[in-house]
Parts: C-alpha cells; structure tokens; sequence
C-alpha cells in the first residue's frame, strides 16, 4: 500500500555508500533505519520503501551494468546482502550466512551484469554472482575492517573478471581481483580510515579519489590496462573555522566523489591510449584537468578543480549543512542526441550539473553546480515520533513530537513544496514524547518530554519554555482543561474534619517547590527498564514530582495558555500546572481526587498496599456548549448545588480501569473491561448529539473499547436525590456536612461498578493497541494504530473494521484523522517517518497476526544512528514506559 505523502526519516550516518543514484539520474536511493526509500528526483516525492532487513541499512547500490537498470543492492548490520527490482519493490534474492559481522559497504560491477561486492567489518570481502546464486568469499586484508568499497572499471590480468577497490579502517586501499581475492595493489599513504572511494575515467587513464580521516584526498593514476603509475595528486582540506572546538575538528567525514562533465570522446573511443601518451611522463594526461567535490569540516561542501601542477578549491554556499556530510553523488544531463537515452535527456535535461548530499543535520539537499546554491531540501526526522496534533486555528499543518529532540510542525499539503516544515529546538533537552495544541489560542503547544518534564512551545517565535517541576520519568500524556479555571480547585488540600482527614499516601509528591518531599515508600517498587518501550508489563508507576519552577529557553517569557490549566501523565502520577503563573509547580490530582472522594482509597486499594491506582493515561472533555449547559442544569437541579459536572475527566490506569471524573474531582464512575494497562483514551469531539459523550480506550490487551457516557450521567441523575438524601439523613445523625453542603455529594462508586456503558468492543489488532482518533467528520469512525504495525479504520455501530493500513516498517505509536480532507488519515511510529493516507485505497483485509514469541534483541548501532545513547532514531506511543531510543548528541 503506497501513501499519498510522506515526512520522511533522514537517512543513516557514519557510512560511505548508503545512499546512490541510479544510472539515469531519476531516482535517488538512501537507506534509513531497517529499510530503502526510494526519491524521484524531479518531483522530490518518496515514491517506495524497500522493507525486509533486520537491522540498519549500512549500503545502497544501484546496478552500474546498463542492462540492469532496474535493479539496485543494499546491504544491513543484519549481515545480509539483498537484491531488488526497484520498479516491483520485491526482494528477489539474498544472502545472509556469509559474512560474520555487521556489513558496511557495497559496490556493483559496472563491466559484469548482476555482480555485486561488499565487505564487513571483519575485512571479510564477498562477490556475490546474481545470475547464478555464486559466492566467493575473501579476507585479502586480516585483523582490520573494510569500510568501503568501489568496483574498478578494468578488468582483472586474465580478463574474465572485474576488480575492486577496498578501503579498511586502518587507512589502506587495496584493489582486489574480484576471482581470486588476491590483492593486487596495495595502495598506502593514508594514516586513517579510507571514508570514501571513486572512480573516473577519461581517454587516456583511470583515476581513483579517496577519502580518509585524515583529512586528505587522494587521487590514484592507472593506465587503461589497469596498472597503476602514480599518486597524481594529494589534497588537503582547508582549515577549519576557527570557532570549532577540537572534539568538532575530530569529527570530520570526509567523502568525495568526480563532478566531470560527460566526456563525449571518450564514449565514442575503444578505451586505448593515446600513441604519444606516457603515462609516468609529463605528456597525454597532465593536460587533463580533473573536477572533484568533496566534504569538509562542519557541514561544507567543497569544489575541486585538480590539474597535475596545481589545484583550485571554492566553497558552496554557506549555512545550508550544518553538521558533517556523509555522501555526494553528481550528476549530469546530457543533451539530446548526444549518447545518453532518450527518456533520462528529456526528463532530466532541465536541470543541468547538479549534486545531492546527505548530511549529519538530517538534511538532504540538492545543489545547482553552476551556481553553487541549493535548489531543493529535504528535512528528514532522526527519532521515534511519539504524537501527532494538529491547531484548530490551522488544521493544514500536522505537529510532530520527535526523539530527536525537536517539534516539527509539517504542512503536507503545500503545493510548492511537499515537505514544507518549521522545527522547534531550542531548550528541549529530552526527546519529545507527547505534544498537544492550545484548543483555542493559536500557537502555543504543550509537550512533555521523555526526562519527565513538561512545558510550552510557542510557534511564532519558534521558542520554547520547560518547566522544571515535573515527574520522574517519561511523559505519556499532555493535555487542557478545556474550561474556565474556576471551575478547578486550587492545587491545595481543604482542611477535613479530623474524624474524616484521609492521609495522603507516602507514594505521591505533596511537597511545594522548596518544600521537603516526603520519603520513599518501601512499599513501591522502583520502575525497570524496557528497552523495547512495550507496555505488556508495565512497571511500577507511582513517582513523585519534580520540584521547580518554569524556565524559558533565551530568557523568552511563557506563552499565555488563555486561562486553561494543562495536565501531564508520566510514571503512575497526574500533575495538574495552573494557568499563566511561570512561577507555580504541579501538583498531584491525586490531592483532588482524595478530598472530594473520601472513601476513595478504601475502595480501590483492595488487596495492593497502593492507596491510588499507578496513573496511565488521562483525557479531558472537549469544549461543547451545548451538552455542558445541558447536563450541568441537569446536575445542578438533580443534586440541590450550585456544582458544574462538565467537563469530564477519563484516568487510566495500569490495572486496566478506567475512572470518570466531574469537573471537580468527583467520582462518577469506575469500569474495569481492560484487563492490561490503558494506553490511550480519547473522547469523541463531535457535535452530534449521539455521539459527542463517547469515549475510547485502547489498551495492552489488544484491544480498543466505546463506552457511551449518557448512560453513566442518565443513571448518576436519577440517582442523585435518593443519594442525597440517603447523605442528607446520615449526615444529620452523625452532625456531619451532607452531600449537598459538600458540594456535589459523595462518590457513588458502589453502585456504579458495572459495565453497561461499554458498547463496543473493537478487535482485529494482535498487539496493543497504541493510539486512537475520532474521525472529526463521521463521528461514528474510529482510527487506531497499533504495536503490530497496523491501523484500522471502525465503525463503532457495529464494530465492525472499514480499512487497514499497511506499510510502517515498525510500530505505530500515533495516529491522526486529517482535520481538512474526510479520507485522509496520518500514522507514525517506530520507522521515524509520518505518513498521510488515503482510505479510499485502503480497503480493509485481515492481517495474520504477528508472532509473539521472544524477539531477536537488536543490535547497537555503529556510531551515527546508533550506538549507545548516540542515537534516537525510536520511540512510541509514549509506551507507558518509553522505548530506550538514542539521540545523537553532538
């Protein structure tokens, strides 16, 4: 299933050939992650994923054979090497018991069809015959890695095979016979790892560019026979910016790659030399003049024009890359008529000497040589993405929340420019777990963060403000009191009757900001680890709050929030942040919960030594006027008070139940149809008077639930006056406060534990169902995603699933109906990329479920996307215990 738009994960790092561009210059292929996209170049859109790799994408390589135009090779840190039809998608054959350790690099013969070379780390070399399924396997070079690779464009002595080039970590470049393994030539000079390796060849020689840690290119001279005659020249790259520190100065990647023009001649020639050429003299080739580019320190792109005595170096425009480049390749469109096919002439000839890079900033930028400007960028995401949201006030741009450390806010639907993006960076300090849009004032965000802190983004200035107070670990959930704060406590607790003061449970923070916190219980168990971020058991949640105040990034103040309280979930607590107050810390509702509901504990402690339940998920009631007037009249009339019960507040929490909450902490309801974890709960946002008080549930348990709360509000109002006066008449024996003196009555939790008001129970996922979205157009659809990498589209009526989404190459943490076009859904997770469908060509069809015995634990990635905490590149729906993805932090 293909989709209508992509924001794209960026391509890996810290590898010489993981990106190329295929023999027509149309398509360019770059790994990210565990797969292959694939980029038309002239209308910049991802036009296919090639899904099948177990581990990171380490090498890309279109076939360089001409009549094999349509194949292309990658290869993984899953050892394996795959061959793909690049029009069908399909894997067509591998090989993955060969090498020993993580391969790196890869290269195609450009003389011999379906001959494709790599290399691992071991220096283990395998050329790998397609046609025939042939495998020879070579360690010419022991006890060092071979890290990149270029097949030559010469035969080997006896003709009947090809030659490759080989650059090892330890600074060696040796050409191999692709036949024998035996090397033979070993090229020395350089001192450190061989980064990158190119091939040119013009009517008189062959030329190879090498580039190393070091910091220099080196280019090698051979004759058309292939034998070598001498370094023509060694490059130096220039300075470095004298602001770099030595740790940047340490970090260069430096690849390189030929920016010679089409050499007509040459094409038209059988490849033999000159007469009067001397390859070790002076004569023939010194009057040739070679054109490179290459990478350089911090991000810059540099042009090379070569010529046996000297050499010129200028620089592309600055400030487009910030951070290393990885990969160059060049490309030129030839005339018409003058050798190159027809199809690549008319849809390229256009855009002239161009070349496209890759680069640490997560940036794929395409350049105009001739005038050393970026004609077109390409913003990839470096993280999980954990949450999607989108601004009533503008519903055309999706907001992302990214383990890289960013929001991203994304208008897919621009039409100059498909990935039409703004990010917030500055002050986040944490991967971004879970975003929510003001519901009224424009602009302004809420985000928690994977450190347990919480705070605001503010999207005109592009500036941020973290709160320091917070919870102790990841953020599962943000959201607004959509109401006026009056109708919210104050985060303080009343003062009881001694005879009816409830303790506040040593488990949760009470503290205020300078205060003392209370100890540690003996009875909590400290939260474990999860590195695979799943919730299936989920850990001990029932953290204490940080203590702080709020801190702008740059000094900038906090946005205004309009006067409605924000609320975040993380580690079995809920903290409420009052509104406009930059001063004021968060506070445990729990506090509310235990004042208005005095028998609260009693009742849900049962056989746990917790007083409260460990706080998984929460959702407030959105604005509707019509149905608050409706039933808070009814309420206020049913009880004899003066006390709104709208908004409503949905808790989840990690046993499973679900407890419904008035305006004002009261306890209307509690069901317990999960029998895992909830992992999100969302209420339906439509106006429709059937539908505007449903509520979903998704949870661990595989499944996703609808509960209808005008029953529950029906049931609580018939009640209310038989229950006040059953309050009324105790109080008056006891000489307590009755219901109605207390505002609102008591809990009525005893009566109310039944499950009536769920009426759907929606199945089809095999894993957790993660995420959850009302349509905003049909109110009876329901979207959600799930860990088995799916989503469905419901109709809640009959419960029944509409479509599924197929084509995320991990789980789906987030999920998002489009606020503008009815048929268009978004999905994000695991794979780093967000995707924009159309359900029209998303019929349903049932997947087979996913098996659910023990996992392959994945690898560590090597440096880049990957090793240690150097890498993000995950995360989910805030899994109730964050995947433990990695950021690299420069």
């Amino acid at each position: 299933m293909s989709h209508d738009a992509i924001f794209p994960t960026s391509p890996n790092w810290y590898l010489s050939g993981v990106t190329d561009l295929s023999l027509r210059g149309d398509c360019f292929a770059f790994g990210a992650k565990n797969s292959v996209h694939l980029l038309n170049v002239s209308t910049r859109r991802v036009i296919g994923q090639l899904v099948g790799h177990k581990d990171r994408v380490t090498g890309v390589c279109f076939s360089k054979n001409g009549g094999l135009g349509d194949l292309l090779f990658s290869c993984s840190a899953d050892r394996s090497v795959r061959q793909w039809n690049v029009d069908t998608h399909a894997c067509l054959s591998m090989h993955n018991n060969i090498h020993k350790s993580d391969v790196l690099a890869l290269s195609s013969s450009p003389l011999v069809a379906g001959i494709v070379a790599s290399s691992d780390k071991e220096g283990r070399l395998v050329v790998w015959k397609t046609s025939t399924d042939e495998k020879a396997s070579f360690v010419p070079l022991p006890q060092t890695g071979a890290c990149s690779l270029g097949c030559a464009p010469f035969r080997n002595a006896s003709g009947e095979g090809g030659v490759v080039a080989v650059g090892y970590m330890n600074g060696v470049v040796a050409l191999v016979d692709m036949v024998s393994g035996q090397i033979i030539q070993k090229l020395s000079g350089h001192s450190d790892e061989i980064q990158a390796l190119s091939w040119y060849s013009n009517r008189h020689a062959h030329y190879l560019a090498s580039g190393s840690k070091d910091k220099t290119i080196r280019i090698w001279m051979f004759d058309m026979q292939g034998q070598f005659r001498k370094v023509f020249r060694t490059l130096q790259l220039p300075k470095p910016p004298a602001n770099m520190s030595d740790q940047q100065k340490g970090r260069v990647w430096l690849t390189v790659t030929w920016a010679q023009r089409p050499d007509m001649e040459a094409h038209q020639l059988d490849h033999a030399p000159p007469e009067n050429t001397d390859m070790d003299g002076d004569a023939g080739t010194d009057d040739d003049t070679l054109f490179l580019i290459s990478s350089s320190h911090a991000g810059e792109l540099l042009h090379w024009k070569v010529d046996p005595k000297q050499h010129t170096c200028k620089k592309f425009a600055a400030n487009v890359h910030s951070r290393s480049i990885f990969n160059i390749h060049h490309m030129f469109s030839l005339p018409s008529g003058s050798g190159g096919s027809s199809s690549s002439s008319s849809s390229l000839a256009s855009m002239g000497e161009r070349v496209i890079t890759i680069s640490m900033d997560r940036l794929i930028v395409m350049w105009d040589v001739n005038t050393m400007k970026p004609v077109w960028r390409i913003p990839g995401l470096g993280g999980f993405v954990y949450s999607l949201d989108s601004s009533t006030n503008d519903p055309s741009r999706v907001a992302i929340a990214c383990g890289d450390k960013t929001i991203r806010l994304w208008n897919p639907l621009s039409r100059s420019d498909p990935y039409e993006s703004v990010q917030i960076w500055k002050g986040i300090q944490s991967k971004v777990t879970m975003i929510c849009c003001h519901p009224s004032v424009d602009g302004v965000i809420a985000y928690g963060l994977e450190d347990g802190r919480v705070g605001l983004a503010h999207v005109p200035t592009l500036s941020t403000v973290t709160f320091q107070g917070g919870h102790k670990g990841t953020v599962y959930e943000v959201g607004w009191c959509t109401r006026k704060p009056s109708l919210v406590p104050p985060c303080v607790v009343s003062p009881l009757d001694a005879d009816r003061a409830v303790a506040v449970p040593v488990d949760q923070d009470t503290s205020d900001a300078q205060g003392t916190p209370p100890p540690e219980s003996p009875a909590l168990e400290s939260p474990t680890s999860d590195k695979s971020r799943k919730r299936s058991e989920p850990p001990s949640r029932g953290g204490k709050a940080r203590s702080g105040k709020r801190q702008a990034a740059s000094g900038i103040n906090a946005p205004s929030t309009g006067g409605l309280y924000m609320y975040s979930c993380g580690e079995g607590i809920i903290l409420e942040w009052p509104p406009d107050d930059s001063d004021s810390t968060g506070k445990n509702i729990n506090i509310h919960i235990q004042e208005r509901n005095p028998e609260y504990v009693a009742t849900v402690q049962g056989a746990s030594k917790r007083k409260f339940p460990s706080r998984t998920e929460f959702a407030w009631q959105p604005v509707n006027d019509a149905l608050y007037g409706k039933y808070n009249d009814l309420w206020r009339e049913a009880t004899g008070t003066d006390e709104d019960i709208m908004p409503l507040l949905a808790v989840g929490n990690a046993d499973g139940t679900i407890e419904i909450f008035s305006a004002r902490f009261l306890l209307l309801g509690r069901f317990h149809d999960h029998r895992k974890l909830i992992n999100r709960l969302r209420w339906n946002g439509s106006s429709d008077a059937s539908s505007c008080l449903l509520l979903a549930s998704g949870s661990e348990d595989t499944t996703a639930r609808v509960y209808d709360m005008s029953i529950l509000l029906d049931k609580l109002i018939r009640q209310a006056p038989a229950q006040n006066n059953a309050n009324s008449d105790a109080g008056k024996e006891k000489g307590e406060p009755t219901g109605t003196e207390m505002g609102g009555g008591t809990s009525t939790l005893g009566s109310l534990s039944g499950s009536t008001e769920c009426v759907q129970v929606l199945r089809g996922h095999s894993k957790p169902v993660s995420s959850l979205a009302w349509s905003p157009h049909v109110p009876h659809l329901l979207l959600t995603g799930s860990f088995d990498e799916t989503a469905l589209v419901f109709d809640v009526r009959t419960g029944q699933p509409l479509h599924t989404i197929l084509g995320h190459d991990g789980r789906i943490f987030t999920v998002m109906w489009s606020p503008i076009h009815p048929d268009s859904v978004f999905t994000a997770g695991e794979d780093q990329a967000v995707r924009m469908w159309d359900l029209k060509k998303a019929p349903y069809r049932e997947t087979k479920p996913q098996k659910t015995g023990k996992e392959r634990p994945k690898k560590e990635d090597d440096k880049g996307k990957g090793k240690g905490k150097d890498t993000e590149q995950t995360h989910g729906t805030p899994t109730k215990e964050a995947p433990k993805d990695e950021t690299l932090a420069e």
